[in-house]
């Protein structure tokens, strides 16, 4: 896990597979591969809950915005203490 002290980012790697990490910030959740390329990604992900079944089954973009978000709060509070 890597986390940015200066601005809301973190990422997980490994993520899935040996070559994808996550790329966290508060607009966007991304899955992209070590060298770079954006395999998959999702814009505004707060949106995307807001109204839906709190039932639903989380994909892989949930999660990976969950963890990242969860992620940089706790460190980022450890940074701020």
């Amino acid at each position: 896990m890597s986390v940015a002290p200066d601005r809301e980012w973190s990422s997980v790697f490994p993520y899935g597979a040996p070559d994808k990490l996550t790329d966290f910030t508060p607009k966007r959740i991304a899955i992209v591969t070590t060298d770079g390329k954006v395999v998959a990604e999702r814009l505004d992900p707060p949106e995307h809950a807001e109204g839906g079944d709190t039932n639903a089954p989380w994909d892989a973009w949930d999660r990976a915005y969950f963890n990242g978000h969860g992620k940089f709060v706790l460190t980022s509070c450890w940074l701020d203490a």
